[in-house]
């Protein structure tokens, strides 16, 4: 029981109230750190949990951010080759099937009636091949139109200058034609 000063002896207080104060307030500011690392899925979350960690992972968390980006990008560098190498595919299919169509009218044992229609065959395999060309299209522009060039944006160097992936499949790229 407290009491005032008496004889001048000493103040009496709770003391063993203040402690189990003292204690449960500790406890709740460790259940506040546990719950908020489990929550963010992160052993630092601000620079007061460790200084030095929290500057490396946020220097890591930029980084893996750039890498995301250039992931991305190769997936969509990677994304423009598979359409036009499809595009190219199906269009060598009609090449080919035009090819036989002129292979079997040069025969002699066919008649004219024969040779008028595999000449119909071959005209509506071109229009086929026009209809893959204008289809094969990424982000809106035809690929195969013999303009199409691109770059990607991949990482960057130690000089902070950009690192990128160029698609050039225009007709003045002398690789590609």
């Amino acid at each position: 029981m407290p009491s005032a000063i008496t004889n001048g002896a000493r103040i009496r207080t709770t003391t063993a109230a203040e402690n189990a104060y003292n204690a449960l307030d500790q406890s709740n500011r460790s259940i506040a750190t546990h719950q908020l690392r489990l929550s963010t899925g992160k052993r630092i979350n601000s620079a007061s949990d460790d200084v030095a960690g929290y500057i490396t992972s946020r220097a890591l968390s930029a980084r893996n951010g750039s890498i995301r980006a250039a992931l991305n990008a190769v997936g969509g560098a990677a994304n423009v080759a598979t359409i036009a190498q499809d595009g190219l595919d199906n269009i060598n299919g009609l090449v080919t099937q035009i090819k036989e169509a002129a292979s079997s009218a040069a025969s002699g044992a066919i008649g004219t009636d024969e040779k008028v229609a595999l000449a119909k065959a071959a005209y509506r395999l071109a229009e086929q091949i026009q209809a893959v060309l204008e289809s094969t299209v990424f982000g809106g522009k035809e690929l195969l139109a013999g303009s199409f060039t691109s770059e990607f944006v991949i990482g960057s160097r130690a000089d902070n200058s950009l690192l990128t992936l160029a698609i050039d499949l225009s007709t003045s790229n002398t690789d590609y034609n």
